[in-house]
């Protein structure tokens, strides 16, 4: 039988293009992601007898509750259709080497400023 090269350097370490793994990290299940995207697109029969997917009814179930008050339904209906509101703008004055905080929603009892976010 021939001699094989050796893989390792004299400190213990692989040698450029060997590995002790050729064939890679095994396979894994589907991620969760791509698991809850199959299930959504699953159609299922709603309780009158139409059908729907599962994504369509949820979301349908989702503004049901968000109309009925439910504040929490609201909340994630408006941050995945907008997106999250920033608490707060930091800009960097041209004019003068300072940060501006900037609030989102002028104090109560006053109009907006102009587009350029000057109060």
């Amino acid at each position: 039988m021939a001699e094989q090269e050796p893989i390792r350097d004299g400190q213990g370490h692989w040698k450029p293009g060997a590995s002790g793994n050729p064939a890679g990290r095994p396979r894994r299940g589907a991620a969760l992601a791509e698991a809850l995207r199959r299930r959504l697109g699953a159609e299922v029969t709603l309780t009158d007898g139409r059908r729907a997917t599962v994504a369509a009814a949820v979301a349908a179930r989702l503004v049901a509750l968000a109309l009925a008050g439910d504040v929490s339904a609201l909340r994630l209906l408006f941050e995945r259709a907008e997106g999250r509101v920033p608490l707060a703008l930091d800009l960097l004055d041209v004019e003068e080497p300072r940060i501006v905080r900037l609030p989102l929603v002028p104090p109560a009892g006053e109009e907006g400023g102009d587009d350029r976010g000057e109060p």
